[in-house]
């Protein structure tokens, strides 16, 4: 299995073999909404110190913390510092 290094490579792999591709994610530059409604998604954080919004709802991450988010949640992250480290593993999941 590959392990993808951008969001987007590892959703398409999802998508395109209908079943589930795995991102290690790490230096988001800019805050950046995420909308990819064909997978859920389970994010497991590496590092922290920022805030990931789902649909309304705002969590201060950290450290070991672990998320999932159904095909339908919007969701996207804030507060995202250029000199901070924001890693996190993804496991995208096709339904």
């Amino acid at each position: 299995m590959q392990l993808h290094t951008s969001y987007n490579s590892a959703f398409q792999a999802a998508l395109s073999t209908q079943s589930f591709a795995i991102a290690h994610l790490q230096h988001i530059k800019l805050p950046m909404n995420i909308d990819t409604s064909g997978c859920y998604k389970l994010f497991y954080f590496l590092s922290g110190g920022k805030k990931f919004h789902i649909d309304h709802d705002i969590y201060e991450v950290c450290a070991g913390d672990l998320f999932f988010v159904n095909q339908r949640e919007w969701h996207y992250f804030s507060k995202i510092d250029e000199n901070d480290r924001h890693e996190r593993i993804v496991l995208f999941i096709y339904p």
